[in-house]
C-alpha cells in the first residue's frame, strides 16, 4: 500500500478526532484539578506545621531559660560565698538560701519547658487524613 492509499481504517475520521479532543480536555481538567489539590494539601500542611513548630518555639525558650537560670544559680552560689565570708550568717547558710532560690526557679523553668515540648507533635494529622481520602477518591473513580 502506498502513502496515497490508505484503508478508511488508517484515515482520522471526525469521530476519533472529537474523541482525541474529549481525551486531552479530560487530561487538562486532570491536570488543573491535581494542581489545585495539591496547592490544597501544601498549604494545609504548612499550616499545620507552623503551629507546631511555634509551640517548639516556646518550649524551647523556655527550656533556654531554665538552663540560663541554672548557670545563674551556679554564679550567684559563687558571689554568695564570697559576700557572706564576712557577714554574720554563717557561710553555709548564705550559700544554702542563694543556691536554693535559684536552683527553685530553673527547676520550675525546667519541668515546664519539658511538659511543653512533649506536647509538641510535628506529624499533620490533617493533611495526611485528608491526603488518605484523596487516594481513595482517586481510586474509587478510576477502579
Amino acid at each position: 500500500m502506498t502513502d496515497v492509499q490508505r484503508s478508511s481504517a488508517d484515515r482520522p475520521s471526525a469521530e476519533t478526532g472529537d474523541t482525541l479532543g474529549g481525551v486531552g480536555a479530560f487530561f487538562g481538567d486532570l491536570k488543573s484539578d491535581l494542581g489545585g489539590l495539591i496547592r490544597q494539601e501544601v498549604e494545609l500542611a504548612l499550616a499545620e506545621t507552623k503551629d507546631e513548630l511555634m509551640q517548639a518555639a516556646k518550649a524551647g525558650g523556655m527550656l533556654g531559660a531554665g538552663a540560663l537560670s541554672g548557670y545563674f544559680a551556679l554564679l550567684f552560689a559563687s558571689f554568695t560565698l564570697a559576700w557572706f565570708l564576712d557577714r554574720t550568717l554563717p557561710r553555709w547558710l548564705a550559700f544554702f538560701l542563694v543556691t536554693a532560690a535559684y536552683g527553685t526557679v530553673a527547676g520550675v523553668l525546667l519541668a515546664r519547658g519539658r511538659e511543653e515540648m512533649m506536647q509538641v507533635d510535628p506529624v499533620p494529622h490533617q493533611t495526611i487524613e485528608s491526603l488518605k481520602d484523596d487516594v481513595d477518591a482517586i481510586r474509587g473513580t478510576t477502579g
